[in-house]
This record gives C-alpha cells, structure tokens and sequence, in this order.
C-alpha cells in the first residue's frame, strides 16, 4: 500500500482523473480485502470451533453421506473409520454396537424431515490405552437450514458421558482466548488516524467472536450443571499429600445425592468436606490422589460413606484424570437398592427357617402339580420322607379311600387355575390316620401367570374328635340360652319360630307362647316388617347367614333397635333342618351412631372444603386422613397421600428439625408447634409450607390416668401453601447476588473503559495537533505566493488559491469535529440546576439568527437538574442547523417540551426544505452531507455529535420529516443525570 502511495503522489496530482480512479479502485480492493478476511476469519473460527469441540460432531448430507468429523470423535473411534475422504454413509461405519443400519436410515430419514432425533447408542471406540472399548454417548441428529429454511446438512452431535468435565477445562481456556482477543484489539486503539476504522471493525468482530465464546461456555455450563449423576472435581496441590484435594467444583445433582450444599464448600480441602474420607475411607483417598497423578481411570462398583452429616450411605463411583492434576469423580446412589437386595436374601432366609419350625406342613408345587417341597412338620403327618414326597409322590400317603377324591380335586386346581381347599387322612405305614385340613394356592408373576403352587395342611385330628363332643354340648346350650344376655330363637325353614328365649320376649314384648309359629312378626316394626321377611327368605333359599339391623314395636308403642343375626342348622346328617339365631339391643348404640353420624358430616364438610391444607397424621408419620387442598399442594391424589409418611415427602434438609419437634410434641414437652418447610411433590419440586401441628391423645377412663399421659391418637396438621413468598424471598436473594458480581465486573469494564478513553482523547489531540500544523503552513504559503505574485496571476490561479484556502480550511473544520466528536459524553462536567428557558435564550442570543427569522420557544419551559453545557451544545447544533440549512431568509423555528414522567421530550421544527424519507438513517452518520459542500460548506459531523451526546446522557433522539414539508428533531433527556437517578 505504501508503494501504491508513493507512485501515486509522484504520477498524479488529486485533480488528475487518473488519480481518482487509481484512488478509487483502491478503495474497492480495501473493501475487497476486508471482505475476504471477514470470511476467512469467520470460517477459520468456524473449522476451530468444529474440530476442537469436546462433544463429538459429524457432519452429514440429508441422505446420511458423511462429510466431516471433528477431532474428538476422530479421537474417539479412529481416524481410519471416520475417513472422509472414503465417501461412506454414516451407517456403514464399524463403530455401531446394538445400532442396525435400518435404525440409522430411519433416524436419518427423520432428520432429513426437520425432526430431532436423540438416544442413548453404543460404540465401539479407541483411547490411549485400548484399542477397542465400547462407549456409551448422548446421541442427538438434528437437521440444519439455510437461510430461506432449507434442510441443507444434517449435524450429529453427541456427548461422552464418562467425560463431561473436560468442559470446565475447556471454558477455562476459552476465557483465556477471548481475553487475549479483547486485549490485542484494546492495543490496536493506539494505530494512526488513517487506520482507526478498521480498528473498530476488528473490535467489532472480536465482540461476535467473545458472544460466540459465550454462547460455547453456557452449552458446557448447562451441561455440567444438567447431569443426572453427582460430579465433583478436585485439585490436588501438593503431589505427595493425598490430603490436599481441594473442591473446584460440583453439580446441583452432587448436593441432592448428599445432603450437603457442597457449592459454600467449594475451594476448601477434602477433610472438610468429608471428614471420614481421612480415617474411615483413607483408602479411597490415596486412590483419588493416585489418578489425579497417573490420569487412568477406576470405576469403582460399591463405596461406602458416612459421617456427621451424611448417616450412612452406599455409591457407586467412577474416577478419572483431569489437567493439571485434577480428578474428576462421578457417583450414584445405591443405597436403597443394595438394601432391596439385602431384603430380599433376608426374607428368604426367614422363609426357610418359618418352614421349618411351621406347625403345619407347608409344599410347594410346580404349575404341573407336581411336588417341589415339604417341611418337616408335613413329612411327620404323612409319615413320608422329603424325597419320596416329591412328583406324585405325596398321593401315595393319603387314605385309599380318600385318594382318587384328591386326585380329581387337585388336577381341577391346577388345570383350573383355582384355589384347592378340602379335607382328608393320611395314612402312615404304620397304619395310624391323621385327619388334615389340605389347602393350596396358585403363585404368579406380575404379569398374572402362574409358576406354581404354594399350600398347607393342618392337622384336624382333635377337630374330628371334638364333633362328637359338640353333639353332647347341645343339651348344656339349651340351659345356657335361657340365661343369654341376648335374645335367642330357633326357626324352621319357612320362618316359623320355634324357640325364644326369656331375653327375647323381655326385648320384644310378647311372651313365649305368643312369638310361637308366625306369632314373632306381630313384634317387628311396620316400616321393617317386609324388609326382614324378604331378607330372612333370601337366607333360607340361598342358605347364607342372616345378619340385619331392625326395630322392634313392643305393645306400649317403645321402639328397640336390634342387632339380629342367624345361621343355618343342619341335622346329623347334614340336611339343613331351620335356622338359629340371636337379637341384640343396641337401641342405645343406634342414638350415638346418629349424633356421630351429625358430628362427623359436619366435621368433614369443614375438612374436606378447608381453604388450608387439613390432615390427620400418626404419631409415626403415616398420614391417616387428607383434605383436598393438601393434594393439590404436594401433587398426589388422596390415596397415594394415605400410601406414605410424612417423612418421604419432607425435604431431606428440613426433616431433622421437623423430627425434633414431632418428639418434643409426643413426649408432652409442647402442646402444638408452627415452623416453615419444604415438601418435595410429586413432580420432584420442592414447594414451601406453614404447617402447624398440635397432637390428640387416646381418651383412657383408667382411674388417675389423666389426658397430658395418655398414648398419642394421631396429629393434627395444618398446612398453608407459602411458595409463591418463598419462590420471591429465594428470586431476590439470588437477584442481589447477581447484582454483585456484574457491579464486579462492570467495575473492572468501566476503568478499562476510561484508560481508553485516556488513550483515545491523547491519540485524538496528537493527531489534531500534527495535522492542523501542516494544514496551517498550506494556507499561509497560499497567501504568501498570492502577495508575492499579487498583480501577475491569473483570474483563474487566483481562484484555485482561494479553493485551495477554503479546502484546507474545511480539513481543519473536519479535524476540530473529529476531536469534538471523539470527546462528546466524555467530557466531564458539572451538574447544575438549569432553567432551559435562560438557556435556550442563551443558545439563540449566541447563534445572532437574521432578523427575519422567527424562533419561538413554548411558554413555561422547565427547570432541572443536569449537564447544563452538553444540553447547550445539543440546542446549539440542532437550531443552527435548522438556520444554516433553510432555503428561505425568512424561515421559522419552534421550540416545544413534553412531560413522559422520568423524563422530558424536546422538539426542534423548521419550516425549511425538510430531508426525504430515504435519507434519515444517514443524517446522524459523522461526515453524512445530504448536499455537496462545494454548494454549502458542513463537515457533516454536528448531528452526529449531538445523537452521540443525547445516547451519552440516557436518551434517544429522532427525525420526522419529508421532502419539503420541514425537520422536526425530538430528543429525549432525564430530568436527573444517570448518576443521580441510579442511586435514587
């Protein structure tokens, strides 16, 4: 470029044609230049971010046709598989385990269609140590447009999930670059004049470049904070101390899975945060040390951890190597699940042992019926060994005349699919008989079908033998019955009574003789008599039990409640020969149950329709009885409320206090408590509540056993939904925290910022200085070669001279704005109190307008607090402006202000030529002149310093106007300064 200039300034002068187009043309291939390297620089930046990405990245025709890989899945599964320059589709890759190539060409064929396909996938990959492993990633296929939103190429993307914490590494560096980026284009401020607008055009870029760094930060930070398993990294600062791990991080999933908010934990050692992991667990300690120094990899299958805040847990771990000895170390939960198992061994072992101290025999059979299993107690019954039990075996110890009954019985159950129940003898060898009760029923899965049969026997020898007893204890009821507290009958099987006792007649009113055949149903109520009759006559016929709650009408008009009751009585030889039954008085009860009956609706209407939430919990946290506001805090519906406690839906960090006051209340320490807390619903949030408990003990009539001692009953909870005040207390604290860091952060921007400045203002003065110098000496040379010659040149040289003052005197006017531009809003000044109206008359006074023109300021013009000399200079360019520029002598101005509140609105209208539509985004652009300077002379830098100054100061400024019709400038400006109101 210089050579360029050089030949230019020797071959042509600036009025030479030749020069102007050879100037011309170099300003084309500038702009030519600047356009390749913003192309270039933007595809540098792409291919960067493509390749050294730490999620794995390949990107694909719409038909699946692989056209690049970046370097971590090159990395991942080789770079021979992902050749390429083989022009293979993705689907005929090695690296797939359990994908089929079908599977593939559909996903692709979805994202071909605009869908986003994502899974969980296997490969088969490479690493340092192996070279073959398989990999388990976050697979996601989505489809990418064009600007007119085409489907142009299809981008897979997948994570390692094994690896994620490589991203803190990775933002580390980012940072790193796009500060080296900010400060390389702060050193390209201090460039010569004729190179400060390609210095802003790079700065610009370095702000896209720092956005789209951003942009590569939010993505890793989203992930680390969004893995569903715990992650925490640790620094180990001296090699030869395993104690010196010390937190660098963690995830929100960490802190759920321990209980602990390991974030105020963060930079401090690992004995802090883990007090056992230097005694109990030291082990597990050297060995985090260990990978932090050798970078390998260990994953641990079971770890087990407690200390004073966390009682006791299992995990499972996974350790691996990060930069500058660093480990990372992933870990789940399993404690609930290691449990479940050991359950599970236990439960069986007390199977075992419950069958074999069982005092019933106990089989179990296979779906086919045949024999598995036999306790002890069944071999003693059936006088068999275990082994010749098993198979069909067991029949062989049963009577002879009892077998073929058994026999069919039992394949009905097993091809029936139903329960066997039936009695039967076995025979011993040595020919004794063991009555037993044989039952049997089927075992399934939870899809319903049945893998066998599991059954019992019971010996019912002494039950036998106790029949023939029964038959002689018939005469001693006869006796009893007379002496019942209850009423007693015998009927036939058409209702005719048979029998009452004296405790019948004594509840009915009607004696003996009377209640004898259909005489009984003269007793029952009108209003029931039907009802018992029908009820009585379904029993006969079906043979099932009477049981019914009627009235009796004695002959004085009393009405008594009873319970009655019947069965069937069969004969020796099992006919069924009448019925036998009792009455019951429970007039008494009948009158509580309907006052509790009116209690209890009026408390359940008060219950369930409660504004609150309402429940009725016991003393070990099972919650007993729920309204429907409590399900609609937490979430669960009423009967999955009554399924759990209230300790499973507290939040782990608010139970210990809650558990401290459940104890207080039972031992009688405190009579009701109130305490705000945490509950976790159903869709995993935590909600916060006001719950106030008081605590209902059991009503003893126990001589000296008073209420304040007697056994809880059940607590009383009510609970008032408080997480909208929650939610805005917590959004506020976080609010004020944020507030501090970007204070932070625009404190150390706003000091870089001034050093700048300091910087520019210097450059900008030097410049002026160095170029005005030379500009001067042109001009005095003009004039003293004018006086020299005075009377020897040319009309026409003369005018050139005079051209050539009036141009240098137009580049010193540039250079004056370009120093006033560059200092406008940067200038400190004072704040005063201000009365436009004197400034105003001020600013006209000053510009001296022709006395033709008419300037006219709206009446009551405001008084304020502000930069008093920046709103001058604005009124000043923008009325001088509207004078300089009218096409008329006799032009007019007018000046009005609103009111918007915070600040106030002026207007500067003209009545002059007015500017075209097309035009206005150009007027406030420094040296924009919509009409040749030749014809009126302007630098074209006034309304850019007053949009400049106006933008400084909090405000915005506009234009309307038309070809013809006038200007009128609006510019906003607050009626405090932006220091003052910001701490108002």
């Amino acid at each position: 470029m210089s050579h360029v200039s050089q030949y230019t300034s020797q071959s042509a002068s600036p009025s030479d044609p030749q020069y102007t187009q050879l100037e011309q043309e170099l300003k084309q291939l500038r702009r030519r230049l600047d356009r390749y390297e913003v192309r270039a620089a933007h595809e540098q930046r792409f291919s960067q971010i493509f390749h050294q990405a730490s999620q794995l990245m390949v990107l694909l025709s719409t038909d699946g046709l692989l056209i690049e890989a970046n370097q971590a899945m090159l990395d991942l599964v080789g770079a021979r598989a992902m050749n390429p320059q083989s022009k293979c589709f993705i689907w005929q890759l090695p690296c797939w385990l359990g994908l089929t190539e079908t599977e593939l060409k559909q996903s692709v064929a979805a994202a071909a269609r605009g869908e986003t396909v994502a899974q969980e996938i296997h490969l088969r990959g490479q690493s340092a140590h192996q070279t073959d492993r398989q990999i388990t990633i976050d697979f996601c296929l989505k489809p990418l447009h064009s600007d007119n939103g085409t489907i142009t190429h299809l981008l897979m993307e997948g994570h390692d999930v094994t690896e994620r914490k490589h991203a803190h590494a990775e933002v580390q560096r980012l940072n790193v670059e796009l500060e080296q980026r900010i400060l390389e284009q702060t050193a390209q401020l201090k460039i010569s004049n004729c190179q400060r607008d390609e210095a802003l055009l790079n700065e610009k870029h370095a702000q896209q470049q720092a956005e789209l760094a951003n942009v590569q930060i939010q993505l890793y930070i989203n992930i680390f904070e969004n893995l569903p398993v715990g992650l925490n990294i640790w620094q180990l600062e001296k090699p030869d101390e395993p104690t010196s791990l010390r937190l660098l991080a963690t995830n929100p999933a960490a802190s759920q899975l321990t209980g602990i908010p390991l974030q105020n934990y963060i930079g401090r050692p690992i004995g802090e945060c883990f007090p056992s992991m230097l005694t109990e667990n030291r082990s597990d300690l050297d060995v985090y040390a260990a990978v932090a120094l050798s970078g390998q990899v260990i994953d641990k299958q079971e770890v087990f951890y407690r200390d004073n805040q966390i009682r006791g847990a299992f995990f499972h771990t996974k350790v691996f190597s990060l930069p500058e000895r660093c480990v990372g170390i992933t870990f789940e939960n399993i404690t609930e699940r290691r449990l479940e198992k050991q359950a599970l061994q236990d439960s069986e072992r007390r199977y075992a042992a419950l069958a074999q101290v069982s005092p019933v025999g106990i089989f179990r059979c296979s779906a086919g019926g045949s024999c598995l299993y036999v306790n002890d107690r069944w071999c003693q019954m059936a006088g068999l060994p275990p082994d010749a039990a098993f198979g069909e075996g067991w029949l062989d110890a049963i009577h002879p005349e009892d077998r073929e009954r058994i026999r069919e019985e039992w394949a009905e159950t097993v091809h029936g699919d139903r329960s066997f129940r039936a009695e039967y003898r076995f025979q011993r060898p040595d020919g004794s008989i063991t009555w037993v009760m044989g039952q049997a029923t089927a075992e399934t899965t939870d899809q319903d079908e049945i893998t066998g049969f599991v059954g019992s026997v019971t010996d019912i020898t002494d039950l036998k033998y106790a029949e023939k007893a029964l038959l002689e204890s018939e005469h001693r009821y006869a006796m009893l019955a007379q002496m019942s507290p209850v009423g007693i009958f015998r009927t036939d099987m058409g209702g005719n009574c048979l029998y009452v006792n004296q405790r019948w007649s004594e509840i009915t009113g009607i004696s003996y003789q009377r209640a004898l055949g259909e005489g009984w149903e003269a007793a029952l109520h009108p209003a029931d008599r039907d009802r018992v009759n029908a009820e009585g006559q379904y029993a006969a016929q079906t043979g099932t039990p009477f049981c019914s709650e009627f009235r009796f009408q004695r002959p004085d008009g009393e009405v008594s409640w009873v319970f009655g009751q019947a069965i069937l009585e069969t004969g020796l030889t099992g006919e069924p020969i009448g019925f036998v039954g009792t009455v019951t008085d429970i007039t008494d009860r009948k009158l509580a149950e309907v006052a509790l009956q009116e209690s209890e609706e009026r408390f359940r209407a008060t219950f369930d329709q409660a504004a609150v939430g309402i429940a009725h919990v016991a003393a070990d946290g099972r919650w007993l009885r729920v309204n429907d506001r409590l399900c609609e805090i937490v979430g669960y519906d009423r009967e999955e409320m009554l399924q759990t406690t209230y300790q499973a839906i507290t939040h782990p960090e608010d139970l210990p206090a809650n558990l401290e006051y459940v104890n207080r209340l039972l031992r009688g320490d405190i009579q009701t408590y109130s305490m705000e807390k945490r509950y976790i619903c159903k869709d995993g949030m935590p909600t916060w509540i006001n719950i106030t408990v008081s605590l209902m003990r059991e009503t003893s009539l126990a001589e000296g056993n008073s209420a304040s001692v007697s056994p809880p009953k059940y607590m009383i909870s009510v609970i008032e939904d408080i997480n909208a005040r929650k939610q805005a207390e917590l959004a506020l604290q976080e609010r004020a925290q944020e507030l501090g860091q970007l204070n932070t952060i625009l404190t150390r921007t706003t000091a870089l910022l001034e050093e700048r400045n300091r910087e520019l203002d210097r450059f900008a003065y030097v410049a002026s200085h160095d170029l005005k110098a030379p500009l001067r000496a042109i001009a005095n040379l003009s004039e003293w070669i004018e006086e020299d010659l005075q009377g020897q040149l040319p009309e026409e040289n003369q005018q050139q001279l005079t051209l050539l003052r009036t141009r240098v005197h137009r580049m010193e006017a540039l250079i004056n704005g370009l120093l006033e531009y560059s200092r406008a809003g940067r200038t400190q000044t004072t704040i005063d109190t201000v009365s436009i109206e004197s400034l105003l008359a001020e600013v006209i006074d000053s510009l001296a307008p022709p006395d033709s023109f008419s300037i006219t300021v709206q009446p009551n013009m405001p008084t304020l607090t502000t930069r008093a000399l920046l709103l001058r200079q604005v009124f000043a360019n923008l009325i001088g402006n509207a004078i300089k520029h009218h096409d008329r002598p006799d032009g007019q101005i007018q000046i009005t202000v609103q009111d918007k509140g915070w600040f106030y609105e002026f207007a500067v209208a003209d009545d002059g030529p007015g500017i075209p539509v097309e035009h206005h985004d150009r007027v406030f652009d420094i040296f924009q002149t919509l009409v040749a300077r030749d014809v009126k002379e302007s630098t074209g830098i006034g309304l850019s310093i007053v949009k400049k100054i106006v933008e400084t100061e909090g405000g915005k400024i506009t234009l309307e106007s038309e070809s013809g019709r006038g200007s009128t400038f609006q510019f906003t400006w607050l009626k405090q300064p932006k220091q003052i109101a910001g701490r108002s």
